[in-house]
Parts: structure tokens; sequence; C-alpha cells
């Protein structure tokens, strides 16, 4: 059989108004901007504390300079771990050795890291204990919560968990578990977060809520944070959970604003993003009036 006909060569014709407006349409869609936002207090302690800090570590996802890193997340976990699961009326210490080796996370740990939170551990469970002895009253470790702001007609949704919840006298207490050392730096970055916890208890009932931060690197350090004003912080959050809400529907890097003013503040609070946010030539310049050292986060 012989060849066929030749086939005509493809030619790309110009494209019209409606292919051009039909493109338009998909480069230029933007997602409307969410009715309800849900989050936990501690990413909004980030998106209100610095906006761009909250695009490259839960936007992004990009590992922080000089904060610890993985290993200082790993053992902030393994700490959380064993306080949730220790019997307070009876562990003896190796209990508190065989709990820090089960965790998953003491695999990728080293043995002096395990020693030395062991070590912590077991001075703050005796504490802890102590306080129990003088009545302190524990309601709950690791307890569940979802807090709706606001009451009534709810856009934010904040859930979470509360490290340890106790009664002290009249009033309920609020802890946080950090496992860093104390400085006011570090007291500075996570106090924020706090206000969420304590506004949760109150909307359970709580007549009372304080809060504290225990600091448990080096042996257990309790910070107690001021007095709440409770209508103050559920305006702040609403405020800052509606505009993280507008940011991510954005989704430009420009919708997440750099909000200290000069990069020795960043480093104050422990930001492991500030050379990336100012780059070197602006750490050099400041270099003589910064801090010696950066809180652990």
């Amino acid at each position: 059989a012989g060849a066929g006909p030749p086939l005509p060569e493809p030619r790309v014709a110009p494209a019209g108004e409606a292919e051009r407006a039909q493109v338009a349409r998909v480069l230029g869609f933007a997602p409307p901007v969410p009715k309800e936002v849900v989050t936990s207090p501690t990413a909004l302690a980030d998106f209100r504390r610095c906006p761009r800090q909250y695009w490259y570590r839960h936007v992004v996802g990009l590992p922080e300079r000089g904060t610890g890193g993985v290993r200082a997340t790993r053992l902030g976990t393994a700490a959380h771990g064993v306080l949730e699961a220790v019997d307070l009326a009876a562990a003896p210490d190796g209990e508190i050795a065989r709990l820090v080796a089960a965790r998953p996370e003491a695999l990728a740990l080293r043995p002096s890291e395990l020693d030395a939170l062991a070590a912590d551990l077991r001075a703050a469970t005796a504490a802890l204990r102590g306080e129990v002895a003088a009545g302190l009253a524990i309601v709950g470790r690791e307890v569940p919560f979802v807090l709706a702001l606001p009451a009534g007609a709810p856009r934010v949704f904040l859930h979470g968990r509360l490290d340890l919840l106790a009664r002290r006298g009249r009033a309920h207490v609020v802890r946080d578990y950090k496992y860093a050392r104390p400085t006011p730096a570090s007291v500075e970055g996570y106090a924020p977060q706090l206000g969420a916890y304590q506004l949760a208890v109150e909307a359970a009932g709580a007549a009372a809520v304080e809060a504290e931060l225990v600091f448990l690197r080096g042996g257990p350090v309790v910070r107690r944070l001021p007095p709440l004003d409770a209508r103050r912080e559920e305006a702040a959050l609403v405020d800052a959970g509606v505009a993280l809400g507008q940011a991510l529907a954005s989704g430009a890097v420009d919708a997440f604003p750099r909000r200290p003013e000069v990069p020795a503040a960043c480093e104050r609070l422990g930001c492991g993003y500030v050379r990336r946010c100012w780059g070197l030539a602006s750490l050099t310049r400041t270099a003589s009036g910064r801090p010696s050292g950066s809180a652990a986060s």
C-alpha cells in the first residue's frame, strides 16, 4: 500500500480574548478569607510576636539556627511525655530513668543528654511532690481543650493541651513546661501562649486562674506570670486570629511582615531566622550592641 497524503504541519493559533481571560482567572485566583480560623495558642503567639517568623516556621517549615533545632525538640517532647506518665505518688528515682529510656526520642539522643534529662526530671518530680504535700491539688496532666472566641459567635478556635492543671486554694493553676533555662527573654517569648490557656480554664467555669512557666533544664524554676486582663486578651486573640486567616489566604510572604524593627530585638527573643531576615551585613553593624546570648526555644 502506498503512503497516504502528507499530514499538515501543526500551527499554534494566537490566544484570543476568551483564552486570555481563562488564564488570567487561574493565575489571579486568590482563596477567600476564611470565616473561621483553627490554630494552636503556640502558633498564634508566634504570629502575634512576628508574622514573618510564623511564615518561616509554620508555612515554609524552615529549620532555625542557634535554637537547638531537632535535638531540643526531642528533649522537650521526651520531658513532656515522662512528666505526663510518671506516678507522682510513688515513683522511685529509677522509674524516671526507665521512662526516659523508653521514650522513642531516646533512640536519637546521646547518653549524656538522657542522663541530664533524667536528672532534671527527677528534680522536677521531687519538687512537684513537695508542692502536692503542701496543698497543691493536681486536676490533670496534658488536659486537652478547645477555646472558641469570641463566645457566642466564634471566629477563632484555639486547640491544645495544658501540661498541668492544678488547684491552689481557690485558684486554678495552669502550668506550661519548657525544657530550657529561665532568662528574661525566654519568659518574654513563652508567656503569650498562656493567655489562651487561662481563658480556656475560665471558660470551663474557673473563678480565678493563675499561669506559671516551669523551666526544667538544670533544675525546676517556676515563673509566675502577671494577672491576665481577660477581656483585653480575648480581643487580642480574636484580632490576631482574623489577621492570621487573612495572611494565610493571601499566601504571599508580604502578608507576613517582619515585626521587630532591629535585629537585636529578634536575637533577644531567640529567633532562629535572624540571619535570613536581616542578612549578615545587618548583624555585623549591630554586633557591638548585641547581647552575649539568646534564649533556647
